[in-house]
Formats: C-alpha cells, structure tokens, sequence
C-alpha cells in the first residue's frame, strides 16, 4: 500500500492470497513472506551497530540520567539507521517489485548503475528521524523500567 500497489489492505490480501495462496511451498520469498529473508538481512546488521553504539555511548555519558540515556538511544538508532539504509531500499525494492533475495546483486548493479549511488540512500532521512526517535523510546523505556525493577544497579 505505501507504493500504491493495492487501494486497500483487504485487496492486498485478497490479491496476495489469489496469487500465491497461505502457504507457499518450498520459499519464503513469495505471497506473505515476500522480504523475510532479505529483511533478515538487514536486521542483523542494524542491531550489530546499533545495541553496541547504544552501550558506547551509555558507558561515555556521566549524567545517565533517563533523558540522556534516551538521547544515547536515539544517537545509536540514528548511525544504525544511516548506515543501513542502502538495505533497506533492496529490501524494499525487493518486496514491492516480485522479486527475491536472489536479485539483490543484479538489482544493486541496477540502481548504482541507472540512478546512481545516492539513490541507495533514498528516504535516509526520514529513516533516520523515525528510527531514532524509536531508538529513544525503545531504549530510554528499557532503561527507566530497568532502574524501576532494582536491575540496574550502575545506571
């Protein structure tokens, strides 16, 4: 629906259900399950330098205070946002256009190519502001309830 695929979440599922059914023999890379490995993909690398950063940034800060900590929050999912945003537009070319995780070095010739690299970096920013401010929800919330429940002692 965020391309204009579908008019309605009911037509999307419909249209998904006709074309490929509930159960997709033999890949995970069609009807509802389209993207879930190459969203796989970017996962993991955005949780390997976001939770690192996070404590970096959480050890440096001497105040620790719940608002710091949800601005170390925000830093972290911020650089992780950035830093991945050029999986992200893979992953989401790859869901919206019918393809699989097996296009991703054709389609990555395709873009650098035809748009050129900064077209990997399409939507960083607003990536990067709603992937921080979730960084500092999600964070700061953990934090806050984690000194509410006597489990951490040191911040």
């Amino acid at each position: 629906m965020q391309i204009g695929k579908y008019d309605s979440i009911s037509s999307a599922i419909k249209t998904i259900l006709h074309k490929n059914g509930f159960k997709v023999k033999n890949t995970l890379n069609k009807g509802f399950y389209r993207g879930y490995t190459v969203t796989l993909v970017r996962e993991i690398p955005f949780g390997l330098v976001q939770y690192p950063l996070y404590e970096y940034f959480k050890k440096n800060n001497t105040n620790k205070s719940t608002l710091e900590l949800c601005l170390c929050g925000a830093k972290a999912g911020g650089i992780a946002a950035v830093l991945t945003t050029p999986i992200d537009v893979i992953k989401t070319r790859i869901m919206t256009n019918d393809m699989t995780i097996n296009h991703i070095v054709p389609l990555i010739k395709n873009i650098y190519i035809n748009e050129g690299p900064s077209a990997l970096f399409k939507g960083v920013s607003v990536r990067f502001i709603y992937i921080s401010i979730g960084g500092m929800i999600f964070f700061g919330s953990n934090e806050f309830m984690k000194k509410q429940l006597g489990f951490n002692k040191n911040v």
